[in-house]
C-alpha cells in the first residue's frame, strides 16, 4: 500500500478561497455555520438515544458517567486526530503507545486499553484478532467526519453485550445538511503533521447522500510515521413521514512504522529497525425503524466490519541477546452484527402516575478471524490460527418515572456464545430534589469480555480454555447548581475486574490470572463568569489494587486534573485554552521491567476566526511551554508546535 506521504497539505487552498457559500450567513466561531442546522434538518428521524440505555431520552441512565461531545463542541477543537477531542475528560486516560505511529491507548476509569467497546455508527469496531486483544485506533477516523461522540464510563454489557467491560465510546458520522452541504479543510502542524479533505452532500429523492475523502500523515523520531487515507459515505431519509433510515460506510487504509512496544522506543531500543504495518478497514451500517405506532416502535440495525493487516517486526534485543524474535504476521477479521428491538411506553394511573418505558430485543453476531504468521527463532516457526464465533443475545430494559423527581432504569441481558453463556444486569436511579438544583444518582452495572482470537488461538501463547473477563461497577453521584452560572458535581466509583487474561511466563501461555480493583473520586465544575466566557475544571483521584495489593496499572495515573476555558471574543472570533496535569504512572521496558513515568503539565491555546462567510482559520499552539515528558517509555512527546488550518463550508 502506498500513500501520498509528501503531498502538500494545503494543495486545496486555491479551490477553498474560491468557494462560495450556499447560504450567505455568519455564525459565531463557537458554532460554525452548519453545526447546529444538521441536527435540525438532516436528522429529523433520529431518536434521542442516551448511550447508557436504548431507551430514548433516558434521564436516569444519563445522570452520571455519560459524556456527550456534540457537533458544535467538536467544531471548536483544534485537533488533527479524533482522539484529541477526548482529552481532558474526567475518567478518560489517553496515550499513544509508541510515539506518532503507536496505536492510541484509551482507558476508562482504570480499565485496560481493550476494555472499551468502540461503536462507529452502532457498528462494533474493535479488532479481536491482533495482539492488542481488541483495541481500536482512533486515528483511523478524520475528526471532520465526526458529527458527535458519546462516552459511557461504566460497564454496559447488559445493553451492548460482550466487550463493553469498562465503558463504551460511540461515534456518529456526518450526514447531509441542505443548509451547508459541503466542507473542505486543510491543516498543518509544524512537526511534519498534516491533514486535508472534503465532503459534499446532495439530495437524492427523499434521501440525503454525503460523500467525503480525507488524508492524514504524521512523522516522528527515527523514521517513524503514520499515514491514513479514508472515504466516508452516509445516506439518510429526510422526510418526517417516511421510515427512518440511516446508512453509513467508512473505508480506510493506513500505513505506519514505529519502534516495537516495550523495546525502549526511540531513546533506548537496541535495534533501530522499525516495526511496520499496513491495514485496510471497511465498516458499513444500516439503521432503520420499519414500524412506528402509539404503542411501540420496531428498530433494526445491521453492521459489518472487515479489517486486514500485514505486520513486520524486527523483534527486541536486550544486552545483545534476542528477547523477542523477529516476526511476520497477516490477519483478516470480519464481524457481522444484527440487532432488533421493540421500544414502547405505557402509564399507570396512581398518584402522580407512573410512566413505564421499555425495550425488548435480540442480537446476533458472527466473528471470523484468520492469522498467518511466523516467528524467526533461527528457523521459521509458524503462528497460524483460524477461529469463528457466534453469539446470540436477548435483552430487556425498563425505565420507571416514579414521580416528577425520581426515575429508575433496570436492564438484563443473556448472551450465549458457543458452549458458554453469560447474564449481565444494570440498574440506575436518579432523584431530583425539590429546588430542582440538586440531583443525586446511583448506578450498578456488569460487563464481560470474551477472550480475543489471538489469546485463544495463537500457536505460541494461545489457550483455548480461557474464560471471559468480567467486571462490576458501583457509583454514586451528586450534582448541584449553585447558581445559574456555576455547577459542581462529584462521583465516587468502584470497578472490580476478574479473570483478567495475562501471559504466564512459567507456563508460556495466556491464563486467567488477576483480579483488579479500581476505586476513585471525580469532581467536575463549570462556571460562566461572563455571557461570553465559560470555564470547566475536573479532577480524578484513583487507587488500584492487583490481587489485593496496592499497585500501579500500566499507563494509568492515580491523579489527573484539567481545565478548559472558552471565550467568544466576538461573533466571528473564539479563543480557548486548555491545561492538563497527568500524575505519575508506570510503563513496561522489557530490559528492566516496570519503569516510572514522571508527572507532567501541558498547556494548549487555540483560536478560530471566521474571516468570511463560512470560511475559518484555526490557529493554535500545542504544548505551549514546551513540556518535556513521555506518554510511553522511551518515546518523547512532541515539543511546542504550531497548528494552522483552513476550513470552509459551502
Amino acid at each position: 500500500m502506498k500513500t501520498a506521504r509528501h503531498m502538500p497539505a494545503l494543495a486545496c487552498v486555491t479551490l477553498f478561497l474560491g468557494l462560495g457559500s450556499a447560504t450567505a450567513q455568519t455564525a459565531p466561531a463557537s458554532a460554525p455555520t452548519g453545526a447546529a442546522s444538521a441536527a435540525d434538518s438532516a436528522q429529523v428521524n433520529d431518536p434521542i438515544i442516551v448511550l447508557g440505555s436504548r431507551i430514548g431520552d433516558n434521564e436516569s441512565a444519563a445522570s452520571e458517567g455519560w459524556i456527550d461531545i456534540d457537533n458544535a463542541e467538536l467544531a471548536r477543537v483544534t485537533a488533527a486526530q479524533t482522539l484529541d477531542a477526548l482529552r481532558n475528560r474526567p475518567g478518560i486516560q489517553i496515550a499513544s503507545k509508541g510515539s506518532v505511529a503507536g496505536r492510541n491507548f484509551i482507558a476508562i476509569r482504570g480499565g485496560d486499553e481493550n476494555f472499551t467497546q468502540v461503536l462507529v455508527e452502532q457498528v462494533k469496531a474493535n479488532d479481536i484478532s491482533t495482539t492488542s486483544g481488541g483495541s481500536f485506533d482512533f486515528a483511523n477516523i478524520d475528526p471532520n467526519f465526526v458529527e458527535s461522540i458519546e462516552i459511557l464510563k461504566r460497564p454496559s454489557s447488559a445493553i451492548y453485550g460482550a466487550d463493553a467491560i469498562s465503558g463504551v465510546v460511540a461515534t456518529r458520522l456526518q450526514t447531509f445538511d441542505p443548509e451547508t452541504p459541503g466542507k473542505i479543510w486543510g491543516g498543518l502542524v509544524t512537526d511534519k503533521e498534516q491533514q486535508y479533505g472534503a465532503y459534499y452532500g446532495v439530495p437524492v429523492g427523499d434521501f440525503g447522500l454525503l460523500a467525503g475523502v480525507s488524508h492524514y500523515e504524521d512523522e516522528g523520531n527515527g523514521g517513524e510515521f503514520y499515514d491514513r487515507n479514508s472515504l466516508m459515505l452516509t445516506l439518510i431519509n429526510r422526510e418526517d413521514a417516511a421510515i427512518p433510515v440511516r446508512i453509513a460506510a467508512h473505508f480506510s487504509e493506513t500505513e505506519n512504522a514505529l519502534f516495537p512496544e516495550t523495546s525502549g522506543g526511540f531513546e533506548l531500543a537496541t535495534l533501530r529497525d522499525l516495526e511496520t504495518e499496513t491495514s485496510d478497514q471497511s465498516l458499513i451500517s444500516l439503521q432503520a425503524t420499519p414500524y412506528q405506532s402509539d404503542m411501540f416502535d420496531w428498530n433494526v440495525s445491521v453492521g459489518w466490519l472487515s479489517r486486514d493487516a500485514d505486520t513486520t517486526s524486527p523483534g527486541i534485543v536486550i544486552f545483545g541477546t534476542p528477547a523477542v524474535p523477529p516476526s511476520l504476521g497477516s490477519t483478516e477479521f470480519d464481524r457481522i452484527d444484527a440487532d432488533t428491538y421493540l421500544a414502547g411506553q405505557t402509564s399507570v394511573e396512581a398518584g402522580d402516575g407512573i410512566n413505564l418505558n421499555y425495550i425488548i430485543g435480540a442480537n446476533w453476531s458472527r466473528e471470523d478471524g484468520v492469522s498467518a504468521g511466523e516467528f524467526d527463532f533461527g528457523v521459521p516457526v509458524p503462528d497460524l490460527f483460524e477461529l469463528e464465533r457466534d453469539t446470540l443475545g436477548v435483552y430487556a430494559e425498563a425505565e420507571l418515572d416514579l414521580s416528577k423527581r425520581a426515575s429508575a432504569t433496570v436492564g438484563i441481558r443473556y448472551d450465549d456464545f458457543e458452549s458458554e453463556s453469560k447474564t449481565t444486569t444494570k440498574a440506575d436511579f436518579v432523584y431530583r430534589f425539590g429546588n430542582d438544583k440538586t440531583e443525586a444518582s446511583a448506578h450498578f452495572s456488569q460487563g464481560f469480555k470474551l477472550p480475543s482470537f489471538f489469546a485463544l488461538g495463537s500457536t505460541l501463547v494461545g489457550n483455548p480454555d480461557l474464560v471471559p473477563e468480567e467486571s462490576e461497577h458501583y457509583s454514586i453521584a451528586l450534582n448541584h447548581d449553585v447558581s445559574e452560572r456555576f455547577t459542581i458535581g462529584g462521583t465516587l466509583f468502584k470497578n472490580e475486574f476478574e479473570n483478567l487474561i495475562e501471559f504466564d511466563a512459567a507456563l508460556f501461555t495466556n491464563v486467567n490470572l488477576s483480579t483488579v480493583d479500581v476505586q476513585g473520586l471525580e469532581i467536575e465544575a463549570t462556571a460562566l463568569p461572563l455571557d461570553t466566557l465559560s470555564v470547566s475544571v475536573f479532577g480524578i483521584w484513583s487507587e488500584y489494587e492487583i490481587n489485593g495489593a496496592s499497585a500501579f496499572l500500566r499507563l494509568r495515573p492515580e491523579s489527573q486534573i484539567g481545565m478548559d476555558a472558552v471565550w467568544d471574543v466576538s461573533d466571528t472570533w473564539l479563543v480557548s485554552a486548555r491545561a492538563a496535569y497527568t500524575g505519575s504512572r508506570e510503563d513496561n521496558f522489557l530490559a528492566a521491567g516496570n519503569v516510572a513515568l514522571e508527572e507532567y503539565v501541558t498547556f494548549d491555546v487555540n483560536s478560530i476566526w471566521e474571516f468570511a462567510d463560512d470560511k475559518r482559520i484555526k490557529l493554535g499552539v500545542l504544548n505551549l511551554f514546551d513540556e518535556d515528558y513521555q506518554e510511553t517509555f522511551g518515546n518523547p512527546a512532541k515539543e511546542a508546535r504550531l497548528y494552522f488550518a483552513l476550513e470552509g463550508d459551502f
